[in-house]
């Protein structure tokens, strides 16, 4: 409303802050009302023991850790790298490239608001064969999606460089088709970070992150250099595979050590 009656920089903050103010408050109401439904009394007196508080600080900082280093890596980490050792022109056709493929990663967007109430169930009850089985049948939808658009931007990658970003930016195609690669890797990897969250393992996660981090950073430097753009593309196809690879490790890690606790 504030946007329509005036724009100016005060009235886009206000905006902002208001709406926020509103979205708090209508998440206030609706959980008051959940808490209610479910006859669950939330006082004071209720809140977590100190060792719970240890528990949940630690579990908060490496959520908050990792999410800050894929925020890094997966945002500007790699247009600054190109734009600095060989030039913005060669950070522009990345980015262009990057714009384009985003398109596949925001397929998994819903999938993730939807699964990770789904985990934090699963492992509640301690059913982690249907926990495994979640994982497999979201994932074969997504990649089923993934691949779809994928080729069609890898058939069309000329005809989209040419029409959105101009003829100066074809020289991109190259790094387009490699990245087109990196999301759908990156897609099958979605269920990792709410699959390590809802296991209670938000330690894993962080080591995941760092890993991936220094493999992703590593690879950049390595190769930015020598193949310019298409070097950061590929740069990112190794960290999305890594990522994967050793958040499939740390999966497997956790669920024996759920189930060698039961036993």
């Amino acid at each position: 409303m504030c946007l329509y009656t005036i724009f100016s920089i005060k009235f886009l903050l206000l905006s902002f802050v208001l709406s926020s103010l509103v979205g708090m408050s209508l998440r206030c109401i609706y959980l008051q009302n959940i808490l209610a439904k479910e006859r669950i009394n939330f006082k004071i007196h209720n809140l977590l023991n100190k060792n719970e508080r240890k528990d949940y600080i630690k579990f908060m900082l490496n959520a908050h850790f990792s999410n800050i280093l894929n925020l890094a890596n997966d945002k500007n980490l790699g247009v600054v790298i190109v734009g600095y050792f060989v030039g913005p022109i060669y950070a522009g056709l990345y980015r262009a490239a990057r714009a384009i493929v985003k398109i596949i990663r925001r397929i998994m967007d819903p999938a993730l608001e939807i699964i990770f109430p789904e985990f934090v169930r699963l492992n509640a009850e301690k059913d982690f064969n249907n926990y495994k089985r979640l994982i497999l049948e979201s994932l074969r939808m997504i990649l089923i999606s993934s691949l779809v658009i994928g080729i069609i931007i890898y058939i069309f990658s000329y005809e989209i460089l040419f029409v959105f970003f101009g003829e100066q930016f074809v020289a991109a195609e190259t790094a387009l088709i490699i990245l087109i690669l990196a999301m759908i890797i990156h897609n099958a990897s979605y269920w990792v970070n709410p699959s390590m969250l809802a296991l209670g393992k938000a330690k894993y996660l962080t080591f995941i992150t760092a890993a991936t981090t220094v493999i992703y950073c590593f690879s950049l430097f390595s190769l930015v250099d020598i193949l310019k753009h298409d070097g950061a593309a590929i740069s990112l196809v190794v960290r999305n595979l890594c990522t994967l690879l050793i958040g499939t490790y740390f999966y497997r890690r956790a669920i024996k050590e759920k189930t060698s606790q039961d036993l």
